[in-house]
């Protein structure tokens, strides 16, 4: 296998994803809505816990990515339309 991958000639992409462990912990504070539990589930001490809570800061880039994106004028809902009869 070469740097581009084994069928491809073109540059793999990279991106910049959070810390997998900071989220992690995230959500499995967010579900036990406490750190201690969470830390309990994933063998971490609480404290650990809340520090990767703290360092997790996805969801600002995320949403700021989003608004950068997003054209002026939509809006946040989906239409669906069914074709045919039932």
């Amino acid at each position: 296998m070469h740097a581009y991958g084994p069928h491809s000639s073109a540059p793999a992409m990279t991106y910049l994803l959070p810390p997998l462990n900071a989220l992690r912990a995230f959500e499995a504070a967010a579900r036990h809505l406490t750190f201690k539990m969470a830390a309990h589930e994933l063998h971490f001490n609480a404290g650990a816990v809340s520090q990767q809570v703290r360092r997790y800061d996805a969801f600002g880039r995320i949403a700021d990515a989003t608004a950068e994106l997003k054209p002026y004028g939509f809006t946040n809902l989906l239409h669906i339309r069914v074709r045919g009869g039932v």
